[in-house]
């Protein structure tokens, strides 16, 4: 009667240890955490477009195991300033956040975005400008020196002046 009930007693026991391992394991589509949760997906596709105005870009994009099969649709980036440098035909990975609730994934944004293979290497915007010529006045402008004091080109005006522009990203 004894063997019986210490049998009982482990197979209870295990029972318990089970399904309270099981019951505590996420399933593959729920994110950790809250309902609200962003869980990272990993994604790579083909720039077809941007949208400045909304801060978005166009993506012809692989399947994503595990949210949605391939597809084209725009995507909010989580970084606008990004879209400068991203041209139609270029082809970029990027980790897609998506937020979830009851409903599924919601809140759709991009970031980390690297253009693996440009489309055009010398893809040049169209832009309209002068090309200054020996003997052309420079038009007066204002920059930020290096002890954050406004300075003024027209300043300088009737003086030898040296500029550098340096920027590292």
């Amino acid at each position: 009667m004894r063997v019986r009930s210490s049998c009982a007693l482990l197979l209870v026991a295990i029972a318990a240890i089970t399904f309270g391992i099981i019951g505590c394991r996420r399933t593959a589509n729920a994110p950790a955490g809250s309902e609200s949760a962003s869980q990272p997906y990993p994604v790579r596709g083909v720039v077809v477009g941007t949208d400045p105005a909304n801060g978005e870009v166009i993506l012809n994009h692989d399947a994503i195991p595990g949210l949605m099969p391939a597809m084209t649709m725009p995507y909010h980036l989580e970084d606008p300033s990004v879209l400068s440098e991203l041209h139609p035909g270029d082809l970029i990975t990027a980790t897609l956040l998506a937020d979830h609730d009851a409903a599924g994934p919601t809140n759709l944004r991009l970031k980390n975005i690297v253009v693996t293979a440009q489309a055009r290497p010398d893809y040049k915007p169209a832009v309209n400008f002068h090309v200054p010529a020996k003997g052309d006045n420079v038009p007066s402008f204002k920059l930020l020196n290096q002890s954050n004091q406004t300075i003024d080109l027209k300043q300088f005006r009737g003086k030898v002046v040296v500029m550098t522009f340096i920027y590292t990203r």
